[in-house]
């Protein structure tokens, strides 16, 4: 789904699913997509802090 529609964000695709019948958490469906390759993994904004 994130493939096809690539401006679509995590809260938008979470809320579809969910209506959908899926049942975790947004932070398990965010784990699960970064694990797949889907989702990029975003930096930190503590590091841009840091510099």
């Amino acid at each position: 789904m994130k493939n096809n529609n690539k401006e679509t964000e995590l809260i938008v695709l979470w809320i579809k699913f969910e209506k959908a019948g899926y049942k975790r958490t947004i932070q398990g469906l965010y784990h699960k997509m970064v694990q797949l390759g889907i989702y990029k993994k975003m930096p930190s904004k503590a590091k841009s802090l840091i510099k």
